[in-house]
């Protein structure tokens, strides 16, 4: 979840606010929702399964780039030398590297509905996924700098998938591709595409390494857990919103903008993709907490799951009309975001309400 997304949620917490206070004016009786609370074993379970995949796939990047950065430090890092002498070896190492992306990228948006959600985890979305630069942003930039094995630092350069992992790989950023301008086929069919560098050796194995650690780290937390209510009608809370702040970053893509795009990241796949992986989280989120919202009413409780299956198949239809080419205009991505947005509101004020009657009270 960018920073973009974070600033949407602002747009709706007055109205949010409003409708917790009103419910909890409403309620005839407040019930302790700790004694009432459901077992949340099965959020945890979704919640590690994701983390564990996520660390997984990192690693196998790690392996990709150490060794890389093993041949690239063999050739005194002459790229034109490691191209030439290495040239079977590399093209599939540094393909692989795409799919390996997409797959970890996966593991991590199903899983980014806690984790950016739950405040008590939320630091490593903001390491992982969401954090900017300090140059763009001194106020929600990462904290830690990147330090390469050649001695350069970038101080608080942005997180690991969008600022570092994804540019490195695609050759979006300028910085991180090796020197030299060597065109470099990675596929072995005549021609060098879009996405077909070499990156800088030193920069792509320092991301992997630096983001294998905090991967861990989220993985130790998430273990550490012990999901509640609050946590829990939290994250939906504050998770549902952010649809619309993915419709802007799908608009500023390639997927839209088209070659042209100034955006650096977003090119791995469609934008919409990971707005399919917060709901799915989200979906299994509100599974594990829908006996207690059904004690604040049964309806609400059912109207609240149809509602968030709802959004998940509007986004999904969209992103099916993509896949079968149909490209869409700026002005579409716009009015889609807006209803996207207007069914996640409601779906959060009802999730608002339902926490002030079962006094439950919802993070800052």
């Amino acid at each position: 979840m960018t920073n973009r997304i974070r600033l949407s949620i602002l747009a709706v917490a007055v109205v949010l606010l409003a409708a917790l206070a009103s419910a909890a004016a409403a309620a005839p009786a407040r019930t302790d929702a700790r004694s009432a609370a459901p077992n949340y074993t099965g959020v945890k379970t979704y919640l590690l399964g994701r983390s564990q995949s996520l660390v997984a796939q990192l690693g196998g990047i790690q392996t990709r780039a150490e060794r890389y950065y093993a041949l690239a430090r063999q050739e005194r890092f002459s790229y034109a030398n490691l191209w030439r002498s290495h040239r079977a070896e590399v093209g599939p190492l540094l393909a692989g590297l795409k799919p390996a992306f997409n797959r970890a990228h996966k593991a991590y948006e199903e899983e980014e509905g806690i984790i950016a959600g739950v405040p008590s985890l939320a630091r490593y979305d903001v390491i992982m996924d969401s954090g900017t630069s300090a140059a763009d942003d001194p106020q929600t930039a990462v904290p830690f700098d990147l330090r390469l094995p050649n001695g350069k630092v970038f101080a608080k350069p942005g997180n690991f998938f969008h600022a570092l992992l994804e540019p490195t790989i695609w050759g979006t950023d300028a910085r991180f591709v090796a020197p030299g301008g060597v065109k470099a086929d990675l596929d072995g069919d005549g021609t060098a595409e879009f996405g077909e560098v070499l990156p800088d050796a030193n920069v792509l194995v320092a991301t992997a390494r630096g983001f294998v650690s905090y991967a861990r780290k989220s993985d130790a937390a998430a273990r550490a857990w012990t999901p509640n209510a609050s946590d829990v009608l939290t994250a939906l809370v504050v998770m549902v919103p952010t649809v619309e702040g993915y419709f802007g970053e799908w608009k500023s893509s390639r997927a839209i903008a088209g070659a042209g795009a100034k955006e650096k990241a977003f090119v791995a796949h469609s934008r919409l993709i990971d707005v399919h992986g917060i709901l799915y989280s989200l979906q299994n989120v509100y599974s594990g907490v829908r006996p207690l919202v059904a004690q604040a009413g049964a309806g609400q409780s059912a109207r609240i799951g149809t509602a968030l299956e709802q959004l998940t198949r509007f986004v999904d239809g969209i992103y099916a009309q993509e896949k079968a080419g149909k490209r869409f205009t700026p002005k579409q991505a716009d009015l889609l975001g807006s209803q996207a947005q207007t069914r996640a509101n409601a779906i959060a004020g009802q999730i608002s309400q339902v926490a002030g009657v079962l006094g439950v009270e919802l993070q800052a």
